[in-house]
């Protein structure tokens, strides 16, 4: 298998949940839409490979320590860990939640603040972590090591994770506020949906780790 190949099905997974779709376009619906979105942007990418770089250094860690079984037995952990995770979802999926914080923030929030929330919402978020891990100890199994090639891979797999993120600031870049009305609807399918996306991506990836 390609180094590409291993990697995507995590960055799909990433790039598919709501996680930073979401305030992705609510900063389009602020002040400064264009430079909140693009901060935002920004630090979601950064945590995102971080998380896959983290998971580097530990796989290799792991190798080092005990070479092939605690690898195999590392991923199997974190599918067991996806896999509960969605159930989670699953079970909890018609709870009322009120709106988080950090989403009651996005109005007034600084390019600054808004670039920390997109770090905090990827590195912090247990959820995206894990997928981001999962992509390093399948990378890791492709034969990526610590060389040259690393700080590449990990640009790649963010830049792919962060397509969907990405694309309202693209689409409203382009068409300016005729993009609102659909991103609007499309943000208010996913916070309803959200619970059921979020457990079907986790569920793939994580039979994947268990399985492969």
């Amino acid at each position: 298998m390609t180094l590409a190949a291993a990697m995507a099905p995590a960055a799909l997974a990433i790039a598919a949940s709501p996680f930073g779709i979401v305030p992705a376009i609510l900063f389009l619906f602020t002040p400064r839409p264009k430079a909140g979105a693009a901060a935002f942007l920004g630090g979601w990418a950064l945590g995102i490979a971080a998380g896959f770089l983290l998971a580097m250094l530990l796989g290799v860690w792991l190798e080092g320590w005990s070479p092939g079984p605690a690898l195999a037995w590392a991923k199997r952990g974190l599918g067991l860990l996806l896999l509960a995770l969605a159930l989670r979802n699953l079970l909890t999926r018609n709870r009322p939640t009120e709106m988080p914080g950090w989403m009651r923030g996005i109005e007034t929030a600084s390019p600054a603040g808004a670039a920390r929330l997109g770090l905090m919402l990827s590195l912090a978020n247990p959820k995206v972590l894990l997928l981001a891990l999962a992509a390093g100890a399948a990378a890791l199994e492709a034969g990526l090591g610590l060389g040259s090639g690393l700080v590449l891979a990990a640009a790649g797999f963010a830049a792919a994770a962060s397509l969907t993120v990405a694309a309202p600031l693209i689409a409203y870049a382009l068409a300016g506020e005729r993009a609102l009305r659909p991103l609007a609807r499309a943000r208010d399918w996913l916070v309803a949906n959200n619970s059921l996306v979020v457990a079907a991506v986790l569920a793939l990836i994580g039979t994947k780790l268990l399985l492969g």
